[in-house]
């Protein structure tokens, strides 16, 4: 694969690839020959493990990673994604400050995986959000206000506080 020098999407979905993102994937392996144009990785339906990781940042025209339906647990960064779907894997905890860095994100789906706590309120950093989908999790608390600082949401899917007892 190291010839695949244009390309600019990379999509492997629907396998059962059992293998860590970070250590097979980034770095030392397949995406490493494509910094320049990839703009586009999906990867979801597989048994990835590990983090998001940051090498993901590596790459500079990158603005879509499709994760979902893995089984990634941590989440690292890649400050130009404008759309991350990281739905259905075993994130944990509360949803982390860390992704207000994401300035040019317009798309967040996190649902369906094991995030705790509240809605952080530097929500509103996230100018460009236009969607976010936060269901299936065990979030709390109140919605914060500051979410509707965000004048460019156009979707905003179920929360599902639910779960809690919310305020």
């Amino acid at each position: 694969m190291n010839n695949l020098t244009h390309l600019m999407s990379f999509q492997l979905f629907s396998h059962n690839f059992t293998s860590h993102l970070q250590r097979d994937l980034c770095l030392d392996g397949l995406l490493v020959n494509f910094t320049v144009r990839l703009f586009r990785v999906r990867l979801e339906w597989n048994q990835f493990t590990g983090n998001i990781s940051e090498d993901f940042g590596l790459y500079p025209n990158l603005i879509y990673v499709d994760l979902s339906h893995n089984d990634l647990s941590e989440l690292g960064e890649a400050t130009g994604l404008q759309l991350i779907d990281l739905s259905s894997n075993l994130l944990k905890g509360t949803i982390p400050k860390e992704l207000v860095q994401l300035k040019a994100l317009y798309n967040l789906t996190l649902h369906n995986n094991h995030r705790f706590g509240v809605l952080p309120v530097e929500i509103q950093m996230l100018s460009k959000l236009r969607a976010l989908n936060l269901a299936s999790n065990n979030l709390g608390g109140s919605i914060p206000k500051q979410l509707g600082e965000c004048s460019n949401m156009t979707i905003l899917l179920p929360l599902n506080l639910a779960h809690k007892a919310s305020t």
